[in-house]
């Protein structure tokens, strides 16, 4: 009696298991995966007594380490981010309103009012903002106060840094008997800094001054020297101030200059305390009037 042991060893491996997967997962199939086969074959052979051989041939086949394709597959398969079915809304307008409000009365009957509305908007290339503010107060029925100062800027950045502005103001003082005060003004910035908490920017452009102050109209060219700088100390907390000088072109001794530095903490999420310092200086005022206004304001902030 002899043996003849054959082994064969099929590679039916799962290389072709993951293509299978994938594909699988895309037609939302339940894929089937191909595992390794190993088949042994074995072959008895019996001489029989009137010399007759028998021979018997068994075939086993072993299958091991079958493995679900479908728990591979993800894996293999590269992750794709989530596309929103829209892009995310375009950037909305950022406005608060504050006002302020004092009264006295006895010995000394004192009303005092000042309010401000401020609005800005941020793009990728573009920055706007806009504002209000003015104020109105009688000390023993004698009008002390009466400004309104409307503004209006709008910066492309060529750059993160480097941009081009239009500026345009419009100032009334009836105590400093000034019937109006326009400004229109571009010009160049850029950013010395600009991070998330702090920015500080300087601007520089020709401009055009039209008023009537003292009952005297003029209109002169001016060049505009400015600059802003603002720091968040945290989320709920901020601090800036600015400055800008416009002197007349071909009277370089007549010049206006501007100045305001503020804090303001919030109490809640749209609430908030601001408390600001404005200077107006002209250093050729009307007749009889000082050449320095100087207001501290403090009021509630709401924002919207």
């Amino acid at each position: 009696m002899y043996k003849k042991i054959i082994l064969a060893t099929a590679s039916a491996s799962l290389l072709a298991g993951p293509a299978q997967a994938v594909s699988a997962v895309a037609s939302n199939a339940p894929p089937i995966a191909a595992a390794p086969v190993t088949t042994v074959t074995t072959t008895q052979a019996t001489p029989g007594a009137s010399g007759t051989v028998t021979t018997v041939t068994t075939v086993t086949t072993i299958t091991t380490n079958v493995i679900d394709a479908t728990v591979i597959a993800p894996s293999l398969a590269p992750t794709l981010p989530v596309i929103p079915d829209k892009l995310p809304a375009h950037p909305q307008w950022n406005s608060s309103a504050s006002l302020g409000l004092t009264v006295a009365k006895g010995n000394t009957d004192t009303l005092l009012v000042n309010g401000q509305i401020a609005s800005a908007k941020i793009t990728k290339h573009n920055e706007f903002t806009i504002g209000l503010e003015g104020g109105y107060g009688e000390q023993n029925t004698v009008k002390d106060v009466e400004s309104l100062h409307g503004y209006g800027q709008w910066n492309h950045l060529f750059t993160p840094r480097l941009f081009s502005y239009v500026r345009a103001d419009g100032l009334h003082d009836g105590i400093s008997e000034l019937d109006y005060r326009y400004t229109l003004s571009p010009g160049a910035g850029y950013y010395f800094v600009k991070n998330t908490n702090t920015t500080f920017a300087a601007e520089v452009g020709p401009g055009v001054v039209f008023e009537r102050l003292g009952g005297i109209d003029d209109t002169y060219a001016t060049l505009r020297v400015g600059e802003r700088y603002e720091h968040k100390f945290n989320p709920r907390t901020r601090f800036w101030e600015s400055i800008e000088v416009l002197p007349e072109v071909d009277k370089w001794q007549k010049y206006i200059a501007n100045a305001e530095i503020g804090v303001e903490a919030a109490i809640t999420k749209t609430l908030s305390l601001k408390t600001y310092v404005q200077d107006n200086y002209v250093n050729r005022p009307a007749l009889d009037r000082h050449n320095n206004d100087v207001k501290l304001v403090s009021g509630i902030s709401v924002k919207f």
